[in-house]
């Protein structure tokens, strides 16, 4: 995916929900390398919070994103609600098991996030 992504500059569209083969490596070159992505779906995939974090933080023209399923992160300073501040294009967040139901919407609000469609799915 690392590779392909250096020759996808002008993808606007992913989804690797439920690649086993795409990994953490695969979203943070995405999100590096193709600047005009504005929707991301990366759910039951090999990624962790931090990178969907740092997905949200390297794709300014981000629009939708679908995640779930992810790994928590280890280190609490980098949290996924941190990262949506970075966010400012995002209009459709759709989340799958993801830990902080609670602060979630919190978090949007306070970064000011003019969504259009929240969606938290838990498991529990």
């Amino acid at each position: 995916m690392e590779k392909l992504s250096f020759k996808l500059l002008a993808l606007h569209k992913i989804d690797i929900s439920g690649n086993g083969g795409c990994s953490n490596r695969s979203l943070i070159a995405l999100s590096s390398h193709c600047v005009l992505l504005d929707e991301i779906g990366c759910r039951s995939c090999f990624v962790t919070e931090d990178e969907v974090g740092f997905a949200l933080r390297h794709s300014p023209n981000l629009m939708s994103l679908k995640a779930g399923d992810f790994f928590p992160s280890p280190d609490l300073s980098s949290t996924f609600g941190k990262s949506l501040i970075y966010a400012r294009a995002l209009r459709v967040l759709d989340l799958y098991d993801h830990g902080d139901v609670d602060g979630l919407p919190c978090s949007v609000v306070k970064a000011g996030i003019p969504l259009e469609k929240l969606r938290i799915e838990t498991n529990k």
